[in-house]
């Protein structure tokens, strides 16, 4: 599997995303700020194509299983962990917190996206002191854990045909669980992993076929129409997490929407495009390398930021804010950097004694030295 920058430059846009999602609160801007949680639907698309990709090129390899889990295990757990420890750090010192030990527990084991439908979970996170209720975040990650879990023996044990009649039922699925499970007022359907599997789903279907068919001459006007239908779709609908119906089949439409966006990426990649150089471009792409802990990170930081200002600079309103939002922005990114250097790479080093022989097979493409340490973000 080639390495695409380009897809680094997408899983900046997916953490700016969010984090614009969580920093901008301002009622002018709310309704199109508010909609930057679909970057996490950009992240699944991604992790669905990314790693259908390798356990599809490693899917002979003797010690598949072995290797496979290693390398997930050596790339998400530490800096999951770390931030764990430091929410639950917090937590503790909060001193009228009582600790609701079902809901550390689910966080400890990954749990919290198989346990986001049972009656005490909305009360219990509702519960955490902040910045310690910046962990929600890590809901996403449950989706992920469990997809790894489950996918790699559906990869290893399943024809490739079959595979893909497998993922057309979940995306047909993942609907009809968010009609069941979705009450007026509630997000369930949002953090319940069975509900969220279309997502993830749709980038493995697109690792599945890909090569096996021609992309499309009109791929551009295709994924032109998907962001615009999911534009307006966001737009128009009041409350889009919240609301019935696109509760049901709006979720769909922006995975749709977001593998047709890596679709016309990965086709244009290394392209002269004005797409694929902003995607690129320096910045992106030390963000894209650094993008884990800065998702990690961003929303405890936010948090911080605002305890802080909460009494500075209150009668500066506009200069508070911007404070507020370019410190924060400035010192996760910093944290996340160092994270980088410091913690996560020398632990992703160990990596190389879990490859498999088509791993060895992979080239590159020339990058940079701090590029180079990137190819261990996947």
């Amino acid at each position: 599997m080639e390495r695409v920058s380009e897809i680094d430059g997408l899983r900046a846009l997916a953490a700016l995303s969010v984090f614009v999602h969580h920093v901008f609160g301002f009622p002018a801007i709310v309704r199109i700020t508010g909609a930057g949680w679909i970057g996490v639907d950009l992240f699944f698309v991604i992790s669905g194509y990314l790693i259908t990709t390798i356990l599809l090129e490693m899917r002979d390899d003797p010690h598949y299983f072995k290797n496979f889990y290693m390398r997930r295990t050596l790339r998400i757990f530490p800096p999951y962990y770390a931030f764990f420890l430091i929410c639950i750090s917090c937590a503790a010192l909060a001193g009228s917190y009582h600790f609701s030990w079902r809901l550390w527990g689910a966080l400890a084991f990954y749990g919290t996206s198989l346990v986001a439908t049972l009656p005490w979970f909305p009360g219990a996170f509702a519960r955490l002191p902040d910045p310690a209720r910046a962990i929600e975040v890590t809901w996403s990650l449950s989706i992920e854990e469990l997809f790894y879990l489950l996918w790699a023996p559906a990869v290893r044990f399943i024809k490739r045909e079959h595979l893909g009649i497998l993922l057309f039922a979940i995306i047909l699925l993942a609907p009809a669980v968010r009609y069941y499970v979705h009450t007026p007022g509630n997000r369930t359907e949002y953090y319940f992993f069975p509900a969220r599997m279309d997502s993830l789903a749709f980038g493995a279907l697109f690792a599945v076929y890909r090569g096996r068919f021609r992309m499309p001459a009109k791929l551009g006007y295709l994924f032109g129409i998907g962001m615009v239908s999911s534009s307006l779709m966001l737009l128009f609908v009041a409350d889009p997490q919240r609301n019935p119906w696109f509760s049901v089949c709006g979720y769909t439409v922006i995975a749709f929407t977001m593998t047709l966006a890596l679709a016309y990426v990965l086709d244009r990649s290394g392209g002269n495009t004005f797409v694929c150089r902003i995607l690129r471009s320096r910045a992106l792409l030390k963000l894209g390398t650094v993008s884990y802990m800065f998702y990690l990170l961003h929303l405890f930081v936010i948090k911080v930021f605002r305890t802080v200002f909460a009494d500075i600079l209150v009668s500066h309103w506009a200069l508070n804010r911007i404070l507020q939002v370019t410190g924060s922005f400035a010192v996760t990114y910093i944290l996340a950097a160092l994270s980088w250097r410091y913690f996560e790479s020398p632990i992703l080093r160990l990596k190389s004694k879990f490859v498999s022989g088509t791993a060895n097979r992979i080239q590159p493409l020339p990058v940079t030295d701090q590029q180079r340490e990137s190819l261990e973000t996947v």
